[in-house]
């Protein structure tokens, strides 16, 4: 039987977020907002996204939902980071290092 990947949409995914590194006592506060970026073709991302480029080659500026997770992007569009989703609220991607990141929704 085939199953298909829901995408879900920017208002089901909006809210308060974080990001850290395994278990680091070093956390990203993040917004994920539901406001578009039509140069970015996401959506607005607020919070401490300077606190990104600890992990990133440059800071993102966007974000926008895939059927397999949530990117982080560029201001252009293009994707630094796409984080896998694990479960509700429940979002990782393994770095080279054999670290991981993890993102999790601490409020709606």
């Amino acid at each position: 039987m085939a199953s298909s990947l829901i995408l879900p949409s920017a208002t089901d995914l909006a809210g308060r977020w974080t990001l850290q590194q395994d278990e680091a006592p070093a956390i990203c506060q993040l917004e994920l907002r539901a406001s578009e970026v039509a140069e970015a073709s996401g959506y607005a991302l607020g919070g401490d996204t300077a606190c990104l480029k600890r992990w990133l080659p440059s800071e993102p500026s966007a974000w926008r939902p895939t059927p397999a997770g949530i990117a982080l992007l560029e201001r252009d569009g293009l994707t630094l980071m796409l984080l896998g989703r694990q479960g509700e609220g429940d979002y990782r991607v393994q770095k080279g290092d054999g670290g991981q990141l993890v993102l999790r929704r601490v409020a709606p």
